[in-house]
């Protein structure tokens, strides 16, 4: 189940640097923002509706960006080197590839004693999106990630080690409290790329409103508006096709969040078949749908329903969407059909 919550995402290598082959796009492109003129897939077009300040970096492995409507330059600066500080912050706690992170030591060791809170935040959240989809969203499905790189590198040994990484795959197997957290068989590790940037998004969008911010478009690997643009208007997210060439449609955010998961955006064959976002259930690539962007109230509720929406079987998709209280979801399958939800 990796999130298309990462890749752009952390998951774009292994920790001996491996790079997946075959990546015509990332997830990152098929959302842009729309605006009179955007002609960009990548960057949110500067808009001539009022004075904007702007910061661009990379969060979580993903492309990042502010654009903030409102208030002086000076004070847009000052909220803006807080939120980079807490974007750091979030790393120390998610990331996969420091050494030093919380996430990491929990996976060095199986168990982790007084975990940061933000940690079992998001875990829960996560359980929660784990009941909802039938167990499509699993954050224990990174056995799964090693075994499609050792399958890359060597094909012969592919079957064999998903057989065994199925074994270590179990959202209900990790053991999650206040004061604990542990895995409930040895050599069970976790990822967060299906909901961890989500969570930073929210987090960045927070610091904007604690400085009384209130037109501001974060992006930390999902979308979220605080507001309404300058002008009065909602933000526009268009959600592009997979060829990157045209729309798919748009999604409007007024103090909503949108994410988008797509298997495209990481591929281990050069169809396309074998991919990130893993079927917990049986370690096979999900084929039900190319791309999935949903609205919700939270960046990281969005991500982390598109992550599953993505996995599990296409008629799955209106109850998770509905018990994830999604505000609007656009579905395109392999063949291009499109299916909306409130868009």
């Amino acid at each position: 189940m990796h999130s298309g919550t990462g890749c752009t995402q952390e998951g774009t290598a292994d920790r001996a640097g491996t790079r997946m082959i075959n990546q015509p796009f990332t997830r990152r492109r098929v959302l842009q923002l729309v605006a009179a003129g955007a002609a960009s897939w990548i960057t949110p077009a500067a808009l001539a509706d009022g004075p904007m300040v702007r910061w661009r970096g990379r969060a979580l492995g993903a492309e990042a960006t502010l654009t903030i409507r409102d208030g002086d330059g000076k004070r847009a600066r000052t909220a803006i080197i807080e939120s980079v500080a807490e974007i750091r912050r979030i790393e120390r706690i998610f990331s996969l590839h420091r050494e030093d992170s919380a996430l990491s030591s929990l996976n060095a060791t199986g168990v982790l004693d007084d975990p940061p809170a933000d940690l079992v935040d998001v875990l829960m959240v996560a359980a929660h999106i784990s009941e909802i989809s039938g167990g499509a969203f699993d954050v224990t499905v990174q056995p799964l990630w090693k075994a499609y790189v050792l399958g890359q590198r060597t094909p012969a040994k592919l079957e064999a080690a998903l057989e065994r990484a199925r074994t270590l795959v179990d959202w209900r197997r990790l053991r999650i409290g206040r004061h604990r957290l542990a895995f409930a068989d040895p050599g069970m590790v976790a990822t967060l790329n299906g909901i961890a940037q989500g969570y930073a998004t929210d987090r960045v969008a927070e610091r904007m409103r604690e400085h009384g911010f209130s037109h501001v478009l974060v992006n930390v690997g999902e979308y979220r508006g605080l507001g309404e643009r300058a002008d009065g208007r909602p933000w526009r997210i268009g959600v592009g096709l997979p060829d990157g060439r045209e729309l798919a449609g748009a999604l409007t955010l007024s103090d909503r969040a949108v994410a988008t998961s797509s298997p495209l955006s990481t591929t281990f064959d050069a169809d396309g078949k074998r991919h990130h976002l893993f079927d917990p259930r049986t370690g096979r690539s999900a084929q039900s749908w190319i791309n999935v962007s949903v609205v919700a109230d939270t960046a990281m509720g969005a991500d982390a329903l598109s992550t599953a929406i993505a996995v599990a079987p296409k008629e799955a998709a209106q109850t998770i969407l509905t018990a994830g209280d999604a505000h609007a979801a656009i579905l395109i399958d392999a063949d291009g059909r499109q299916v909306r939800y409130g868009a």
